[in-house]
């Protein structure tokens, strides 16, 4: 499939959570261009295999340096466009969901986790998509999504991803764990970049066996937590998020939309 085509499922999907974000876009060699001045790109394929698609989304092309909120989805199917649906339904309830909660930052697409949460890493401000899982056995990727939620899987690695992350002002995190019962493989994915220790730290887990191919992922944002007075990029007084009362403030790369439509409550 083409990156174009590959972008207007991309499109299709957002259409159904946040239609306002992609109404003015445009898509052209690889580039999905969207109003008020943000982007979804195609990047290139890091595995080579079929079906897998790498996207960066940028929130404000105008900013210098501008923010990526960088993920990738491997497809499956029977046909090239059904594995690309797949792909894109990945990429949306994890990366998209915390795309969306960024603009909006009222709590309706993702969760929002400071670093004293027990869910948290601990310096961070975190925005976590749900844990989706895919695989041939519902139970199984029930069983998986349960555990990495009860066992609090990015809080009990912190220690790794505070020391991969340190001196970043933002950073987009991609968690997996899958594959057939005897070949599982844990990945971690900081700004798209496969980081070791991270990936060791969480396959060093105490993982439940599965019994066949099953799989999760999830996807979080991390900022620092600061303190003093908010900069131009930070999150405003209103919604859920100030409710938490936390010192919160997003780069100004990524300014805030908000989203009306009601939809999420389908995805999230």
């Amino acid at each position: 499939m083409s990156d174009d085509a590959f972008l207007a499922l991309v499109r299709e999907a957002l259409s159904t959570v946040a239609p306002e974000l992609i109404a003015d876009s445009a898509i052209k060699d690889g580039v999905l261009a969207a109003s008020p001045g943000w982007s979804v790109t195609v990047r290139p394929n890091h595995t080579g295999r079929r079906d897998h698609y790498d996207l960066a989304v940028v929130p404000d092309t105008s900013a210098e340096p501008a923010i990526a909120v960088v993920d990738c989805a491997q497809g499956s199917g029977k046909t090239a466009h059904q594995a690309a649906e797949r792909a894109v339904d990945q990429w949306l309830r994890t990366a998209g969901m915390c795309v969306l909660e960024m603009f909006d930052r009222r709590g309706r697409f993702a969760e929002h986790v400071g670093g004293s949460d027990p869910f948290g890493v601990p310096g961070w401000f975190a925005v976590m998509s749900g844990v989706t899982g895919y695989g041939f056995s519902v139970p199984e990727c029930h069983r998986l999504q349960r555990w990495f939620v009860r066992n609090r899987a990015q809080h009990a690695i912190a220690g790794v991803l505070d020391e991969a992350m340190r001196g970043r002002s933002f950073a987009g995190v991609t968690f997996f764990y899958g594959g057939p019962p005897e070949d599982m493989e844990a990945e971690v994915r900081i700004d798209g970049e496969r980081h070791a220790a991270a990936s060791a730290a969480l396959a060093a887990l105490d993982w439940p066996v599965v019994e066949c191919f099953t799989a999760i992922r999830s996807y979080t944002v991390f900022v620092p937590e600061t303190e003093g007075a908010p900069g131009s990029g930070g999150l405003d007084g209103g919604g859920e998020a100030a409710g938490r009362g936390r010192s919160v403030y997003f780069p100004a790369g990524f300014p805030a939309h908000r989203i009306s439509i009601g939809a999420s409550d389908a995805v999230h």
